[in-house]
This record gives C-alpha cells, sequence and structure tokens, in this order.
C-alpha cells in the first residue's frame, strides 16, 4: 500500500511532511454541536503558503492528509492531497504518517499516527498545549499569542496558569487570540529541519530562552510535557519569558 501510494502521489520515502489542516467543513460533519465554539481554530490557507514553498526549496513536498483544504482553509497552491487518493483515518493516511520527515498540524489533525513510528510533530497555531508524544525533546510548537481586550499581551506563565480558561475566554470575546505569520511558521521549519539534520547550532540566548520555557512549563505540572518553541518566535516575543 504504502509503494502504491508514495507512487501515486510522485513521492518518495522520507521526502516529504505530513501536513493536517482545521476546516469548518470537518467540524460540520463530524461535530455539528461545537462548530460554534471552534470557529477560531479554522485554518487560514495564506498563513501556511510559505511553509509549504520552504520545503520545497529544501527538496520535500507537504502533503495535506485527513480531510479535504476548504473555505477559508483552502491553500493556493499545487501539492499532494490524500483526498485524491485515500480518506480521513484510513490505512493510507497511516501509510503516510509512517514514513513522513515529521507531520506538521496545523491546530488539528491525526498527528497522534505518527506515534508509533516515532516521527516528530510541529504544531503551528496551537491555541494551547498538547497531549504527551513520546518523541520527547523533539516536538516543537508555536503557540499563539493572547492579549487583553486594553492590548496587553499574556506571558508564557500567564498562558500557562490559565490553561484550561484561556481559549473559552478567547471565544467569549473576552482575550484576543492573535495567529501565527507565515513568516513565523517558515522559521519553525527552518528550525526543525536542521535539528533533525542534526545541522542546528542555535546560539545561547536561544538555549537559555528554550530552557526557561522548560522551567516555566515544570511550574505548572500537568499531563503536558516541555516541548521546544522556535528561537526566533522566542526572540519576537521576548515578554513571553516575562
Amino acid at each position: 500500500l504504502r509503494a502504491s501510494l508514495l507512487e501515486n502521489l510522485g513521492l518518495k520515502s522520507n521526502g516529504f511532511v505530513a501536513l493536517a489542516v482545521y476546516t469548518a467543513a470537518y467540524e460540520r460533519e463530524r461535530n455539528p454541536r461545537f462548530v460554534q465554539a471552534t470557529t477560531n481554530l479554522i485554518s487560514f490557507g495564506m498563513e501556511l503558503v510559505e511553509g509549504i514553498d520552504y520545503l520545497k526549496t529544501c527538496g520535500l513536498d507537504a502533503v495535506l492528509l485527513g480531510s479535504p483544504d476548504t473555505e477559508k482553509s483552502q491553500i493556493p497552491r499545487q501539492f499532494p492531497r490524500l483526498a485524491d487518493f485515500g480518506h480521513l483515518g484510513g490505512p493510507e493516511e497511516v501509510a503516510l504518517a509512517s514514513c513522513c520527515k515529521y507531520f506538521w498540524t496545523d491546530n488539528v489533525g491525526a498527528w497522534w499516527l505518527t506515534v508509533p513510528f516515532g516521527r516528530p510533530v510541529l504544531f503551528s497555531n496551537s491555541p494551547h498545549r498538547v497531549t504527551v508524544h513520546p518523541t520527547l525533546g523533539r516536538d516543537m510548537y508555536v503557540p499563539r499569542i493572547y492579549e487583553t481586550l486594553e492590548g496587553r499581551r499574556l506571558s508564557l506563565r500567564e498562558m500557562l496558569y490559565r490553561e484550561g480558561s484561556l481559549y473559552q475566554s478567547a471565544n467569549r470575546g473576552e482575550l484576543r487570540m492573535i495567529r501565527n505569520s507565515p513568516e513565523e511558521i517558515q522559521e519553525a521549519h527552518v528550525e526543525m529541519l536542521e535539528r533533525i539534520n542534526g545541522v542546528w547550532t542555535g546560539t545561547a540566548v536561544g538555549r537559555n530562552r528554550q530552557e526557561r520555557v522548560k522551567q516555566l512549563s515544570f511550574e505548572h505540572p500537568s499531563q503536558y510535557h516541555p516541548m521546544l518553541v522556535p528561537e526566533a518566535f522566542l526572540a519576537r516575543h521576548a515578554y513571553l519569558l516575562d
């Protein structure tokens, strides 16, 4: 199955990144009661274009798994889509997850399919931390920024301690969620690929910031584990570590 699927999609094993996006169409079909509550989660295709284009310059394809990109989440690029050959949750999706370079999820997607195969995950536009994944030290997430209605942005400590209510507060209009920019998403791919390929060096300041993220995470024990946050993101939003 995997060999024929790769051939149909024009891919080489471990030469692609598996991508999943959050679509309103999927939610209406699978969880109609929660459509209104999850409007803020919908992926915006234009935000993902620079990441997809960057992967292409690295000789990698992005392959869209799961439900098709529709409405706001439509990505204006020609690239392989599993919907042309399989369906959400089917064996084709598992086959691709088993041999991808890493799994990129824009706020949704069956990233857990990679668990048995030890593939790392890049979470973009994450409204909160993510459940435990066994590739400890390799997973990376780019959090959304939260700010008050007066324009004050929350620190990471504030976000961690309010984690259970952050998203609900944003849905009620009590906080604003700021989505990741295309540049932030591309920077995350740069670091992820360099780490996977063993050429990432980073900076002393960046490593100190990463340690600070871990310390803050350990201050708020839960079922979550500390994950990497891109150095460039932490540099751009240094106030997060206040």
